[in-house]
């Protein structure tokens, strides 16, 4: 199940948003070298949501504050949540127009059709 991007939920960027959907898919994760698990579970620990108390955006520590509690940069868990970004749903793209059916310069069209085929049948 793919989760949308949020319409309801105010996050700060999408980074957060990226780690907020992390945590719902964290427990299908499996990493068999354990050197590896040791160092995203060290990481995934000092991403903490920030101004619990404020009734403002969703947000989550800086990365350089993740830096100073972990000593290094949180590699793995950036990778991790950069990955989720694939598993929000994207928006809509939007579609370019398409080609002038005709030479007008001026380009003026009404539902597809240009608008002196419009003039031309008052029905």
């Amino acid at each position: 199940m793919k989760a949308t991007l949020s319409t309801t939920r105010n996050f700060q960027n999408l980074k957060t948003q990226c780690y907020f959907e992390l945590q719902k898919h964290i427990k299908h994760i499996s990493i068999s070298d354990e050197s590896i698990k040791d160092m995203l579970c060290a990481e995934l620990d000092i991403v903490v949501q920030t101004n619990l108390d404020k009734d403002a955006k969703i947000s989550i520590c800086a990365k350089d504050e993740m830096k100073e509690k972990l000593g290094r940069s949180p590699d793995y868990a950036d990778a991790l949540m950069m990955r989720m970004y694939f598993e929000l749903d994207k928006r809509e793209p939007i579609k370019e127009p398409e080609e002038k059916k005709n030479d007008d310069p001026y380009g003026i069209f009404i539902d597809d059709e240009p608008i002196e085929d419009i003039m031309d049948n008052p029905y």
